[in-house]
């Protein structure tokens, strides 16, 4: 009887130490849940803003595209 009871208390150990186990991958899981939506949300932000530099830059690009070709015209016109 006292083997069976030990197992029992083996086996109640066990058990608790599983269940630990699992209540512990749960926690992590869920942080790891909550890491991946904040950086999504960063990424779309980090997106969002390189679409506005691009766009900036484009901008920046004809500008200096219509300057310089004004500055020819101009260059021509005083030879």
């Amino acid at each position: 009887m006292e083997k069976v009871e030990q197992q029992i208390i083996q086996l109640s150990k066990e058990d608790e130490r599983h269940e630990r186990r699992l209540n512990d991958h749960s926690k992590r899981i869920d942080s790891l849940e909550q890491f991946k939506s904040s950086t999504q949300i960063e990424i779309k932000n980090l997106i969002e803003q390189i679409k506005s530099l691009v766009s900036t830059i484009k901008w920046f690009m004809g500008l200096t595209f219509t300057t310089l070709v004004g500055f020819f015209i101009w260059y021509i016109q005083r030879l």
